[in-house]
C-alpha cells in the first residue's frame, strides 16, 4: 500500500509540474541579430568612448588674420571598457589624432571597498 500511495504522488506531481517543465525548456528567440548584439554588449560589461576635439581660425575680412585661416583636429580618441567580472574591470583607449599611440590599457582588480589593484599603462 505504501509503495502504491508513492507512486500515486509521483503520478500527481509529475502531471502538475511536467507542463511547467516543457514550457520552462521551450523558449523561442524571436529578436533581430542586431538585437541579440545589443542585449550582449550594453550595460556594465561593455562600453565604447569617443573624443574629437577641433579647433581652428576663420576671418572674413582677412586671411592673414592670426596665420591665415587654418583647421585641425587636436584629439581623436577611442575607447572600450567594462566589467568582466564583478571584481575585474577593464579599460583601453587609444588616440589618432598625428600618429596613433595607446594611451590606456589597463586591467583592475577591485579586492573590496578599500582596495583596488590597477595593472597596465595609463596616461
Amino acid at each position: 500500500m505504501n509503495n502504491l500511495l508513492r507512486e500515486a504522488l509521483f503520478l500527481i506531481l509529475l502531471i502538475l509540474f511536467a507542463p511547467a517543465i516543457v514550457m520552462a525548456q521551450v523558449v523561442i528567440d524571436t529578436s533581430s541579430p542586431e538585437e541579440q548584439l545589443l542585449d550582449r554588449v550594453k550595460g556594465e560589461s561593455f562600453y565604447l568612448t569617443s573624443l574629437i576635439q577641433v579647433g581652428g581660425n576663420l576671418s572674413l575680412l582677412d586671411d592673414h588674420y592670426l596665420g591665415g585661416q587654418t583647421f585641425r583636429v587636436a584629439n581623436v580618441r577611442f575607447g572600450v571598457g567594462g566589467q568582466l567580472s564583478r571584481n575585474f574591470e577593464y579599460r583601453a583607449q587609444m588616440n589618432f589624432s598625428r600618429e596613433p599611440n595607446l594611451l590606456d590599457a589597463h586591467l583592475t582588480w577591485r579586492g573590496g571597498r578599500q582596495f583596488n589593484l590597477r595593472v597596465g599603462a595609463q596616461k
